[in-house]
């Protein structure tokens, strides 16, 4: 072996120690470093002059399915919106939401539950996704929604579909 070979092979057999010690401890979660450690193993077996040609395929790789997945939302985003047909909806209830933010504290926001009826009588409840505080709406309140006349429970209220979620616009910005 080369001394650089000698040298990997030494750092990767620390890595190695180090996260065998961190797992027989119990302080080791499924993490970053596990899969950093799994990466720089395959990143090893490689002869050097490959490494870099790997890692630009598997990028590529990476984007790619990114982007499939943003294309694939917003292209059935697109259908809903060219099918939807929208009726009056009341705010019958808010949703309480909460999480734990990264310095400990806590976030709360609110959903709301939207009552609908579609022309043919029939009567159906959207429990939106969508979130803020404070709250966006008021029980009482009304407001358009948007429906599959196929299926009347895929629905959303008006205007929310129309806006790129973040997730896609990550999606895109990856691809």
């Amino acid at each position: 072996l080369s001394g650089n070979d000698k040298m990997a092979e030494l750092v990767d057999k620390d890595k190695q120690r180090e996260y065998n010690e961190k797992k027989q401890n119990g302080n080791h979660s499924e993490s970053i470093f596990s899969y950093s450690i799994c990466f720089i193993n395959m990143i090893n077996i490689l002869p050097k002059s490959k490494v870099i040609p790997f890692v630009c395929v598997l990028f590529a790789f990476g984007g790619i399915i990114m982007f499939s997945a943003a294309l694939t939302q917003t292209m059935a985003s697109m259908r809903f919106n060219d099918i939807a047909l929208t009726t009056e909806g009341t705010v019958i209830e808010m949703i309480e939401r909460r999480s734990n933010n990264s310095d400990g504290g806590i976030s709360l926001a609110f959903s709301p539950v939207i009552s609908y009826t579609t022309p043919e009588g029939e009567r159906h409840t959207y429990y939106s996704n969508s979130a803020s505080y404070p709250p966006q709406y008021r029980v009482g309140e009304t407001l358009a929604i948007r429906y599959n006349p196929k299926n009347p429970q895929n629905a959303e209220i008006d205007g929310e579909g129309k806006v790129m979620t973040r997730r896609q616009w990550i999606a895109i910005g990856m691809g």
